[in-house]
């Protein structure tokens, strides 16, 4: 009988010890192979256009479709950017505290689309896509109207 509640806690004691010693312990990092490696030698690009689809936690499905559309949109039009690191697309709440200050930055009344032209780690310049809510009731319109702006953007220096 004794054994029956010695177990459970011998358990419970040897889980607690082993999540001490984990917190404890040094960070570590795995080695990678083959094509993950790759990846990881990859140096960042100089320079590199960010498509922002800034959110809030409540939304629409109009809200769902300017991030579907959006990515849609970037994912088909610029797969060799994507791909080299020169663009990438980024959802962010900006209710949350390390995201709020986006709001003020861009002048922000609502969910929207911004691209962010980065340098060396600075952003240069930006701007906020004003026409996506108008344009969300037209695909094609949408998609086109975000694949020129990111062109636009891509192509200035």
């Amino acid at each position: 009988m004794n054994r029956m509640r010695i177990f459970p806690a011998l358990a419970v004691l040897g889980l607690v010890t082993g999540l001490v010693l984990a917190a404890d312990a040094p960070a570590t990092t795995a080695t990678t192979t083959g094509s993950a490696a790759k990846v990881k030698a990859q140096k960042e690009p100089k320079r590199k256009v960010i498509v922002y689809y800034f959110i809030t936690y409540v939304r629409c499905q109009k809200c769902y479709n300017i991030e579907n559309y959006t990515r849609e949109a970037v994912e088909t039009g610029f797969a060799k950017e994507l791909k080299k690191g020169t663009l990438e697309m980024k959802v962010l709440n900006m209710e949350d505290a390390e995201n709020a200050h986006f709001g003020n930055d861009y002048q922000l009344v609502t969910k929207s689309v911004v691209l962010s032209d980065v340098a060396k780690g600075r952003e240069t310049r930006f701007k906020v896509l004003p026409k996506t809510w108008m344009l969300l009731s037209d695909k094609a319109a949408f998609m086109k109207y975000i694949q020129d702006e990111v062109k636009a953007f891509l192509r200035a220096k």
